[in-house]
C-alpha cells in the first residue's frame, strides 16, 4: 500500500485540525471530572490516528529508500558496463564525454530514479509533520494529566477544610529562594497609628514626627524580629567572675582587704 501525493496532502490537512483546547481553570464546578474525562477520550482518540500514520507512512518511507537503493545500484552497474563495453561511448575523445553520453543513452532510468526519489522526499517530509504532531498530541496529554492533578488537590483541600495554598517559606530576611519578592502578610503597621498613642502598641517606640513614624513602620513591618541566641544553647556559655575570697577582722565582721606585694 502506497500513499500518493494528494492522499499525502489529505493526512496533513486532516492531522492539521488535531487540537486540543484546555480551560484555563479545571477546578470549575462546570468542569471537573467530565470534563477531563472528555480532554483524556479525545486525546487518546486524535493519537491513535497519528500513530496509525506514523506507522503507515514510516512503511512506505522504508519502501522507497530500498527501492531507490536498488535502483542506484542498478545504474551505477549499467553505466560502468556502457563505459566499458559500449563501441559507440568508447569512440568518444575524453572520459567525460562517454560519462555524458552513457547518461544520455540512459536517460529513462535517471528518470524513474528521479521520479522515487521526490516520492521518497515527499513521503519523509510527511513523516516528519506527523512526527510532529504525535510530541505536541503527548505533550497535551500530560497536561490533561496535569490538570487532573489540580482538581484532585482542589478536591481535596476543600474536603480538609483549608484553603488549600502553602505558604512560602523565607529566609531570614523574609527573601523567598528562586529570587521571588517577600510575601504580602496581613497586619501591615499604618504610620498614622504609630501616631495615635491609642493606637500605638506597647512594644513600639514613640515616634518624634510623621517622618519617624513612617520609619518605624517600614523597619518592623520588612524585618523580622531579632533572633536571641543564648551563648550557653551554642556551646559558649557565658564565664561568671570568680568569687573573690572573704576575710574577717578579729572581731568576725566582714572586711575588705586588698591584698600587697610585700617584701621585708
Amino acid at each position: 500500500m502506497t500513499y500518493t501525493k494528494e492522499q499525502l496532502s489529505s493526512i496533513l490537512d486532516e492531522i492539521s485540525g488535531f487540537e486540543v483546547q484546555l480551560a484555563e481553570d479545571p477546578t470549575l464546578p462546570e468542569l471537573g471530572v467530565k470534563y477531563l474525562n472528555e480532554r483524556v477520550s479525545q486525546c487518546r482518540k486524535y493519537l491513535n490516528r497519528v500513530i496509525y500514520y506514523m506507522q503507515t507512512v514510516g512503511k512506505q518511507v522504508k519502501d522507497l529508500s530500498i527501492e531507490a537503493r536498488q535502483m542506484e545500484l542498478d545504474l551505477e552497474m549499467k553505466s560502468a558496463m556502457k563505459l566499458a563495453d559500449d563501441p559507440i561511448v568508447k569512440k568518444q575523445p575524453s572520459i567525460e564525454d562517454r560519462k555524458a553520453l552513457t547518461a544520455m543513452l540512459l536517460k529513462d532510468e535517471h528518470d524513474n530514479l528521479i521520479r522515487l526519489r521526490i516520492d521518497l522526499m515527499d513521503a519523509v517530509e510527511t513523516l516528519k509533520i506527523i512526527r510532529m504532531k504525535h510530541q505536541d498530541l503527548v505533550r497535551t496529554n500530560a497536561d490533561v494529566k496535569s490538570q487532573r492533578q489540580l482538581v484532585k488537590d482542589d478536591m481535596e483541600a476543600r474536603l480538609s477544610g483549608g484553603p488549600g495554598y502553602d505558604k512560602p517559606q523565607t529566609r531570614q530576611d523574609r527573601s523567598i529562594p528562586d529570587g521571588m519578592p517577600p510575601p504580602v502578610t496581613p497586619g501591615t503597621i499604618d504610620p498614622k497609628d504609630l501616631l495615635d498613642p491609642n493606637k500605638r502598641p506597647d512594644d513600639m517606640p514613640e515616634p518624634v514626627d510623621e517622618m519617624h513614624a513612617t520609619m518605624l513602620a517600614e523597619f518592623f513591618g520588612s524585618k523580622p524580629p531579632p533572633v536571641m541566641v543564648r551563648k550557653d544553647v551554642e556551646g559558649a556559655e557565658e564565664s561568671e567572675p570568680a568569687p573573690q575570697p572573704k576575710e574577717y577582722d578579729d572581731d568576725g565582721a566582714e572586711a575588705s582587704v586588698t591584698s600587697f606585694d610585700m617584701d621585708v
